[in-house]
């Protein structure tokens, strides 16, 4: 009996072992978006361009639904930066092509907004605010 136990804890023990090590070598994923685009824009000078540039380049490796949505998030957010920027009408059609269940109500001026929350709220029992760090 007393053998059975010095097995197991040595199998287990192999097992930790073995998981610990393939943890510590696992690779990264070939479409990290946000890493990419920083080390761009961060290498030359804080210059979003290189960030857009780069997350161009870098979409034919995002093969993953996930990988797909990261890298379009991240391309609706470096692209929101740059003023008239025409691309980003694109990356809005393919954000937006389903409809959402809430409708989106854009206002301008704090005084419109007080006034719009409050008359679209007052028959609600819940009211979410968000935020959409890419839509300036």
């Amino acid at each position: 009996m007393k053998r059975f136990g010095i097995k197991f804890r040595t199998i287990y023990f192999v097992i930790l072992l073995l998981s610990f090590f393939e943890k510590g070598f696992a690779q990264d994923s070939l479409c990290d978006p946000w890493k990419l685009a920083q080390a761009a824009m961060m290498n030359n000078n804080a210059n979003y361009l290189s960030g857009v540039t780069a997350l161009k380049q870098l979409k034919s490796h995002c093969t993953t639904k996930m990988e797909q949505n990261t890298h379009l998030q991240a391309s609706l957010t470096y692209n929101s930066f740059i003023q008239n920027n025409t691309y980003l009408d694109t990356l809005y059609g393919q954000w937006y092509k389903t409809p959402s269940a809430a409708p989106v109500i854009l206002v301008e001026g704090i005084q419109n907004v007080m006034d719009t929350i409050l008359f679209n709220s007052q028959n609600q029992r819940v009211v979410i605010f968000n935020e959409q760090h890419f839509h300036p």
